[in-house]
């Protein structure tokens, strides 16, 4: 490409002069500004991040304490269950009438019962 000075007809052609305006543009790209609006939904990114470094997993897939899966599969499908599982103390049924109506031909009764504490 011939360069020449003012007057004189360039070797460089439009396309060739916007073609290199694109990478000079991303070379100065200015830095955002500081006073830009924060996301509205919020960035759950370091109180996450926060939780994970202050607390061990007691399970962690990659444990050396377990030599074969078996044995990991054993111990955490215990842990899960005795988390993920429904189980209130067992207590007595205590059942009571609260209202009895006479019908024709039978009798409706309106009961409660405890079935929890």
């Amino acid at each position: 490409m011939n360069f020449g000075g003012p007057g004189e007809m360039s070797g460089i052609s439009r396309r060739n002069a916007l073609g290199m305006l694109a990478p000079l543009s991303m070379a100065r790209a200015r830095p955002a500004e500081k006073d830009e609006a924060a996301p509205s939904i919020g960035n759950l990114f370091a109180p996450i991040g926060d939780y994970a470094r202050s607390h061990t997993p007691e399970l962690p897939f990659l444990n050396t304490k377990f030599h074969r899966v078996e044995q990991r599969k054993r111990s955490a499908r215990a842990a899960y269950t005795s988390r993920l599982a429904y189980s209130p103390p067992i207590v007595p049924f205590d059942a009571r009438i609260n209202a009895t109506v006479e019908k024709d031909g039978y009798t409706q009764e309106s009961l409660v019962f405890r079935t929890s504490s």
